[in-house]
């Protein structure tokens, strides 16, 4: 995508066992230049702090919800991320995106500073002509599937 070619900064996700695998597109994305950027829960606070990532093998490890997150690594700003690739449960074709009910990916786009391209990662089983969705709730800018690029029919506001 045009959008991840331009990126200097991107902020990617490990991959839970039902999501789509992620780990190809973000070794590529570094192998060019770009820094990656990981999320590390922080669930006393119910939020993320982002964190750069420069070996997948040897800075990550399992965190409070057993996903794989930065030992440590470079903090990041929100400003300094160019693009945001997201899980979620389910996707629509405006651009909604059902995520796993902790907020955590709203509330990053949502806070003051985040200007990046949002895009939504899933399978095609996991588009929907329409999925519910609550004031909260962010809509994103494109959705990656295993079929290609899929581009909301309304585009996301800018948060």
């Amino acid at each position: 995508m045009p959008e991840f070619r331009a990126a200097e900064t991107v902020l990617g996700y490990a991959p839970l066992p039902d999501e789509l695998d992620l780990w190809p597109a973000l070794r590529a994305l570094q192998e060019t230049g770009k820094r990656i950027v990981l999320p590390r829960c922080v669930p006393d606070v119910h939020g993320l702090e982002l964190r750069e990532v420069r070996d997948f093998d040897r800075e990550l490890a399992p965190g409070a919800y057993g996903i794989l997150e930065p030992t440590d690594g470079t903090p990041v700003d929100l400003a300094e991320l160019d693009a945001f690739a997201a899980p979620g449960r389910a996707f629509d074709l405006d651009g909604n995106r059902v995520g796993r009910g902790g907020g955590y990916t709203d509330r990053i786009v949502k806070r003051e500073g985040f200007r990046a391209f949002f895009c939504g990662v899933g399978f095609d089983c996991q588009v929907f002509p329409k999925v519910p969705t609550e004031p909260h709730d962010v809509a994103i800018n494109a959705l990656v599937t295993e079929s290609g690029v899929i581009r909301p029919r309304r585009p996301a506001q800018t948060p």
